[in-house]
């Protein structure tokens, strides 16, 4: 699975120069491939399991197998995956041992917010459902809550009625 996303202006000179290294030590392969520009615009196409050791890289220290209080494990490809309670349960592995991913990260803040579209604007109950399925985000709520109400569409959609004062005041 590959993962594509176009770059801001305001990220591009230290994440886009990361991404950059970080394809080039993954895969020596030339990077056009990998980095292209259409009409301006600067499209980054690195495969998602390569993102995610980078994120975790640059976020969690190699200390030992314990990151927050959260158990974790590296998978055959070096990804850091939670132990959870039910690695005994009849499942898929994505499932069982999610990935291990920190709160505050542009990558993370993008993923969520692409979750919220694809589950059509989803809440953040079901959004945190849908995504701790496959991720473990430190924190999930709090950040899943900031990426649904930042979204524009939700705010004009389903405004948050506030309780409105008496405008009689009975004494």
């Amino acid at each position: 699975m590959d993962v594509s996303f176009d770059v801001d202006d305001e990220m591009q000179p230290s994440v886009v120069q990361e991404l950059k290294n970080f394809t080039v030590f993954l895969n020596p392969a030339p990077l056009p491939a990998l980095v292209s520009s259409v009409e301006g615009e600067v499209f980054v196409k690195i495969p998602l399991g390569a993102l995610l050791l980078l994120i975790q890289a640059e976020s969690f220290p190699e200390t030992g197998d314990s990151i927050k209080g959260l158990l974790t494990v590296r998978d055959q490809s070096g990804q850091r995956r939670v132990k959870t309670k039910i690695i005994e349960r009849d499942d898929y592995y994505a499932f069982r041992h999610p990935v291990l991913l920190p709160s505050r990260h542009y990558i993370v803040y993008c993923l969520i917010r692409d979750y919220h579209l694809r589950y059509s604007h989803a809440g953040i109950q079901a959004l945190t459902v849908i995504i701790r399925e496959e991720f473990w985000i430190v924190g999930a709520r709090r950040t899943i809550r900031s990426v649904v109400k930042r979204c524009v569409w939700c705010k004009a959609v389903c405004p948050v009625f506030s309780k409105t004062s008496d405008l009689f005041n009975y004494h």
